[in-house]
């Protein structure tokens, strides 16, 4: 699934410099619609309950994973 998002960015133009990144923790909150990566979480979990599975335009990653 995030592998999809990804390449339906890259396929519609969108790239990641087109985002704007807060902060600096090693999990990432990517929000397709408003353009933000958040990284203000400590752990995937801690992430995951953020967003919850109500929306489908957001997606939690590892920092590494975000260019």
């Amino acid at each position: 699934m995030k592998y999809f998002l990804f390449s339906l960015l890259f396929l519609t133009g969108c790239s990641a410099k087109s985002f704007v990144k807060i902060g600096n923790a090693p999990v990432c909150l990517v929000k397709y619609q408003e353009k933000i990566i958040d990284c203000s979480y400590k752990s995937m979990t801690q992430c995951r309950e953020r967003y919850g599975s109500k929306s489908s335009m957001e997606i939690c990653f590892p920092k590494e994973y975000i260019k």
